[in-house]
């Protein structure tokens, strides 16, 4: 049996991190949630390591793999070297590792959203990362529509629009976003497609969809109408797996499982936070590292 019990073997296996944060700034220490910057970079080093211990399909990062410059209140340009420090990390893992757009990946002085996706091995901001066994692996952009769109462009205008007529919502940040129309519509096509192909799809973001997987604060923009959207696709639509709120979470709605693990950033000292998942015919069975704890998204 394996560790969660079960005797049989996963289809195929995927290695999951969120928020690596990586920045050389100074720790932020509170009383009840750190920020572990500087530590981040040989976490994810054993996070890797990890992963190469297995025969794993692929890997993800749920987003913010640098911190950015702005912390530093814009000045200078180590953004840019410390993502690629990241990147260094990232191209020893023996499965090729997905990123996902995160809005501190924005706040790298040096690159715009189109160099920094270039940089990062991303023809598109929103893609279908793969499909295998009955499963298919889309990644979302919760950036798409948020002031990390050029400026001028409709999306950054609708993102003004959002935050200006929606100033006592507790989600309306700036570094919160949503998604355009055209992506919802890309969605839309891919559920289609699967429910034509009996099969089951797993979205990866950057932030959350539910807030009961975080908090009211850190969801995306209109995020009760993508629940909406989602729900009326619960037949092919099994997960949402995000980033973006560090001490993770997890709720399950209408059938879909909203999963969010917890962060690397905010990991103790001498502690660590990523997993591999092993995908079943059913279910998706997390093995947690550090904090994040095993679970199982499904029936065992």
């Amino acid at each position: 049996k394996n560790l969660m019990g079960s005797t049989q073997e996963p289809l195929f296996s995927f290695g999951l991190v969120a928020d690596i944060q990586y920045s050389s700034v100074p720790d932020v220490l509170g009383a009840t949630r750190s920020k572990y910057y500087s530590a981040a970079l040989s976490k994810f080093q054993e996070c890797v390591t990890t992963w190469n211990s297995f025969d794993l399909k692929f890997a993800v990062s749920l987003g913010d793999i640098v911190d950015g410059d702005r912390a530093r209140g814009g000045e200078g340009d180590l953004g840019a070297k410390e993502l690629e420090a990241v990147l260094a990390v990232a191209e020893q893992s023996k499965a090729r590792v997905f990123h996902v757009a995160g809005n501190h990946d924005f706040d790298i002085l040096s690159l715009d959203k189109a160099s920094f996706l270039k940089r990062v091995g991303m023809d598109n901001s929103y893609y279908k990362l793969g499909e295998w066994s009955g499963w298919k692996f889309l990644v979302l952009d919760t950036t798409d529509v948020s002031i990390a769109a050029p400026e001028g462009s409709e999306k950054h205008q609708q993102a003004l629009d959002y935050l200006a007529a929606n100033p006592s919502l507790p989600n309306s940040k700036i570094w919160n976003g949503g998604l355009s129309k055209k992506q919802i519509d890309w969605i839309t096509a891919e559920f289609v497609e699967a429910r034509e192909k009996g099969q089951k799809c797993v979205l990866f973001g950057h932030a959350p969809v539910s807030e009961d997987t975080a908090d009211d604060i850190h969801v995306i923009y209109d995020h009760q109408a993508i629940k909406t959207f989602f729900a009326g696709y619960n037949d092919v639509l099994f997960g949402y797996i995000n980033g973006h709120f560090h001490p993770g979470g997890y709720h399950q709605e209408q059938g879909i499982h909203y999963y969010c693990p917890q962060a690397i950033l905010e990991s103790p000292p001498n502690n660590n936070a990523y997993s591999v998942v092993h995908v079943y015919e059913d279910r998706l069975q997390v093995k947690g590292y550090g904090i994040v704890e095993d679970k199982v998204l499904g029936k065992l």
